[in-house]
């Protein structure tokens, strides 16, 4: 493929449009992407400690449900990947859309952690995944030049946890040098004080000692 040619290199003699309707496409891709990581990041920050109190369950049980989530989600590409192939990205994402939420809809009644493990975890895992590989297939149908930019706009990736808590320890690293450094330089200011006042007193004692009617 040349630097000014459309032609799709995946599907030779495919002229995409690298606009146009794609840039809906990369919209749609974006709210898909907005709406899974905002549920799979933010669920447990939201629900975990109201979940462990009402149920008084062991934190272990009840986290495992927002980490089943992720991984059934991740681990359905496989599978997605090839009904996508076979059926195309649009019916994939109908279905994944439709199953997530019945998972999600399931998970208003409680019956028992394990319950939630299946709802949640699985039936809204494997909705996701149905819906996450058509979302970053989709685009490179419609865009060969810009699928750089297109790409960086439909997926936004969110800060990890871990990333967060390395900037809050670096955070706190750099507030504990600021304040060392302050108590570094109260300290220099009290000793150099003290230099000027033992100086002021050798002064005091020679003068009055070579002029003794000087002394007060």
């Amino acid at each position: 493929m040349t630097g000014s040619s459309n032609t799709n290199t995946n599907v030779p003699g495919e002229i995409v449009p690298d606009g146009g309707w794609g840039w809906v496409i990369v919209f749609s891709s974006f709210m898909i992407h907005f709406i899974m990581d905002g549920i799979t990041y933010a669920m447990a920050e939201i629900y975990l400690e109201p979940m462990l109190e009402k149920f008084q369950l062991n934190r272990g049980y009840v986290s495992a449900i927002f980490s089943i989530l992720p991984a059934v989600t991740l681990g359905a590409g496989p599978i997605a990947t090839v009904f996508t192939n076979m059926y195309g990205c649009r019916i994939v994402t109908i279905v994944g859309a439709c199953l997530a939420s019945l998972g999600f809809f399931l998970s208003r009644w409680w019956v028992n952690i394990y319950y939630y493990y299946i709802t949640i975890g699985i039936t809204g895992g494997i909705g996701f995944g149905l819906i996450y590989a058509p979302a970053l297939i989709s685009v490179g149908y419609y865009f060969e030049r810009k699928r750089s930019l297109a790409m960086g706009i439909a997926i936004p990736l969110p800060q990890e946890h871990s990333e967060q808590r390395r900037a809050q320890l670096r955070l706190d690293k750099e507030a504990k040098q600021q304040a060392a450094r302050v108590v570094e330089q109260a300290a220099n200011t009290d000793e150099q004080q003290t230099k000027l006042l033992t100086n002021r007193e050798r002064l005091d004692k020679y003068r009055s000692v070579m002029f003794p009617s000087a002394a007060p």
